[in-house]
């Protein structure tokens, strides 16, 4: 289904120029969009057992293996569904604001011009489920999405830097609200394990670097994000570079 979709996105963007005038094919697009993110929420995460004779056994993990080639399907729709522009998150938002602790989560004075609140808690819980999935829910090779896909998202921010690094700041904070959500419990952090420990000064340096990639928004910039989102989501990927 997410092959078709994202071929039904790119037709569709060289029939009419634009995916999001057609509230239909918008609505298919951002439910989608949903899905895939479902799937990303509702798969656990390993962890090492051992037996009663002391050798290591992995738990059975809830939700639907993404080690395979759907996990390409799934992030490549994911860019084309971001691409389509901020609606799509405002539908994102719709599906997930019952589920969530959104209490407090956007400042006043953090609101950008063209991008609504609903739609950046949206966006956040986008970017939340990708850093779960680089958590480990993912296989590590997904991390080598991260640039492109990370990089039409700013696009779809307007190319505004502000809007983009609180969206991330939201989605490091965003919580499950009160009657759970997938095999996640109440007030867990959407963003997965790493981000329930995360030292607010490893954050802060997090969101640096985030900040400082979108500023620069060239090629070279938005390869790093995929060692930083590694390096926060507990280990540094061996095939990329450090971030000098």
């Amino acid at each position: 289904w997410f092959l078709s979709a994202d071929s039904i996105v790119s037709t569709f963007k060289k029939l009419s120029g634009s995916v999001s005038s057609n509230g239909m094919m918008t609505a298919i697009v951002g439910e989608s969009c949903a899905i895939g993110i479902q799937l990303m929420l509702a798969r656990g995460f390993e962890r090492d057992s051992h037996d009663r004779s002391g050798s290591a056994a992995p738990t059975v993990c809830a939700g639907m293996s993404l080690d395979g080639p759907q996990t390409f399907a799934i992030l490549d729709f994911m860019e084309a569904a971001l691409s389509v522009g901020s609606e799509i998150m405002e539908l994102i938002f719709s599906h997930y604001q019952e589920k969530l602790l959104l209490e407090n989560i956007i400042s006043p004075n953090s609101i950008s011009t063209g991008i609504s609140p609903s739609a950046m808690v949206g966006g956040a819980v986008i970017v939340a489920a990708l850093l779960r999935g680089s958590s480990g829910i993912l296989p590590p090779w997904a991390i080598e999405a991260t640039p492109s896909l990370f990089s039409t998202f700013f696009e779809t921010c307007n190319g505004d830097c502000k809007c983009f690094c609180q969206i991330f700041s939201i989605a490091c904070e965003m919580k499950v609200g009160a009657a759970g959500l997938a095999n996640m419990q109440p007030g867990q952090k959407l963003a997965g394990r790493y981000f329930e420990s995360l030292k607010q000064s490893t954050r802060d340096t997090f969101l640096s670097h985030v900040e400082d990639i979108c500023n620069k928004n060239d090629t070279n910039s938005w390869r790093k994000m995929k060692v930083i989102i590694k390096q926060a989501c507990g280990g540094k990927k061996k095939a990329s570079t450090s971030i000098s």
